[in-house]
């Protein structure tokens, strides 16, 4: 019969308690956060050694993504044309483009700047084909109160032409990816297209406000792209030039003659 040495048995018996604690510590499916702490000092004192924990991850909750099928929605929302409210979800969209922007709250300063400009150009987003929603943590009540409030006091006014929906669970703002720690969205703008594929998003922070012109621009390009398979270059508005993906395409070798050798 063989025998260790005391010196041995004690090593052998810390690395069984190492091995068990590393083992309940991977595989407590309660993960009790004091009974991590109590295994790192544990641990600690019979190694002194530093022992840290790998931190437990929370899952990625951003579902938007450009070329993948839009995040659902579904939520209450004031709609200021018919003075009403009335649920809306994505599905009420299909077979048109979509502008989704999310602005972070109602009767603050930057948001009614914007939200009046995209209601400005909601017509010509119509004639595109193109409906455009804004969306905020704010319940379909007070968007209400917002619309009624006059311009002048920092309001919308009664005659604006978009919709408003209401995210109080905040699932919609997280689900795009413009939740902040605080609990409001950021200036998130999504662009889907009439398949309701994620075509376009841009986040602005707080304190800067957005250029509408720009997503008109952008939907008429993509519409543009999807009807004609060109491409739409830098800048590109209904009637400029375009090309073909493809070097050997005498409209493409047309445009760096014509355009862009010229800029």
């Amino acid at each position: 019969m063989q025998y260790c040495s005391l010196k041995q048995l004690r090593l052998f018996q810390k690395i069984r308690l190492l091995i068990y604690l590393l083992n309940t510590h991977f595989w407590n499916k309660y993960n009790k956060k004091s009974f991590f702490i109590y295994k790192k000092q544990k641990l600690k004192k019979i190694f002194n050694i530093k022992i840290q924990f790998p931190q437990k991850q929370e899952m990625n909750s951003i579902k938007a993504f450009v070329q993948k099928a839009a995040p659902h929605f579904k939520g209450a929302a004031y709609c200021p044309k018919s003075k009403s409210f009335k649920q809306v979800s994505l599905e009420d969209y299909k077979g048109k483009y979509l502008l989704l922007f999310f602005y972070p709250l109602d009767f603050t300063f930057v948001c009614p700047t914007e939200i009046i400009q995209f209601s400005n150009h909601a017509k010509k987003f119509n004639e595109t084909n193109c409906e455009v929603i804004g969306c905020s943590i704010d319940s379909h009540y007070t968007h209400q109160a917002y619309v009624q409030r006059p311009r002048s006091e920092g309001g919308l006014g009664e005659d604006l032409q978009i919709s408003l929906l209401s995210d109080l669970t905040k699932n919609i703002s997280r689900d795009y990816g413009v939740l902040t720690e605080g609990g409001i969205a950021l200036r998130g703008s999504f662009i889907i297209d009439d398949k309701q594929v994620l075509r376009h998003t841009s986040v602005n922070d707080l304190p800067v406000g957005r250029n509408v012109e720009e997503y008109l621009r952008l939907v008429q390009a993509f519409q543009y792209a999807d009807k004609h398979g060109e491409v739409c270059p830098a800048s590109w508005k209904p009637g400029a030039a375009t090309m073909k993906p493809s070097h050997e395409s005498d409209v493409t070798s047309k445009y760096w003659k014509n355009v862009h050798a010229k800029n």
